[in-house]
């Protein structure tokens, strides 16, 4: 048997590709029920799908992530978005603050000695929620990061950075402190005479450090 739990969500406006929600709580919902960490059935699964309004189907499926339990007890999640029609639909709306609902669904179960269990088999983004403790977090852009050290690496900006430093060390440096910012450890590179030559080797070496702190 399937249960489900709509869920009250706030969202970080203009932010896009990621997300991280707060999928449930201890918090007694509007139905009178109360999801208590420790009932969830462990291990938690590596990775649950989210769809729209509860779909049974795989078509409708608008990202997945990764569920744990944080240190306040709550149920949390951080995914992505597909990048099918729906999913994209999806995002938009809630970075625009349209749509605001998420839902747990999970399975209703007990134990040898009768306590309850409960099995968490996804997570959904609905219209209308119940439980208000639980919320998006983020939805986060960092794709979009590594979309602009693509751009680099293309030659597309390499440009402007030269333009803007006789070097080009000015948007090299700019992005080795963003990626810094964001969990990279410095790396060096050998420098070369063509300061767009040396941009997209940091820019590289950049983007696989990144690569390997996300996986």
């Amino acid at each position: 048997m399937t249960a489900t739990k709509r869920a009250q969500a706030s969202v970080s406006p203009g932010d896009a590709g990621e997300f991280d929600v707060i999928l449930s709580d201890a918090t007694e919902d509007r139905d009178g029920d109360v999801l208590l960490p420790q009932q969830w059935k462990q291990p938690l699964p590596a990775v649950i799908q989210f769809n729209a309004d509860h779909s049974g189907s795989v078509s409708d499926i608008v990202g997945s992530g990764r569920p744990w339990i944080d240190e306040n007890g709550a149920l949390r999640v951080r995914g992505k978005f597909a990048t099918t029609e729906l999913g994209q639909h999806i995002r938009t709306l809630v970075n625009e603050g349209h749509l605001t609902g998420v839902s747990v669904e999970f399975l209703k179960r007990k134990d040898a000695d009768g306590n309850p269990v409960h099995e968490l088999v996804g997570g959904s983004f609905v219209l209308i929620p119940a439980n208000p403790s639980a919320r998006v977090l983020a939805s986060k852009a960092l794709d979009d990061f590594e979309d602009r050290l693509d751009a680099i690496l293309a030659g597309r900006l390499v440009a402007k950075a030269a333009a803007d430093s006789a070097d080009g060390g000015a948007m090299v440096q700019a992005i080795h402190d963003a990626s810094y910012h964001l969990g990279a450890a410095c790396v060096e590179t050998v420098d070369s005479d063509d300061g767009a030559a040396d941009g997209a080797n940091r820019a590289t070496a950049l983007r696989l450090r990144l690569k390997s702190i996300r996986s």
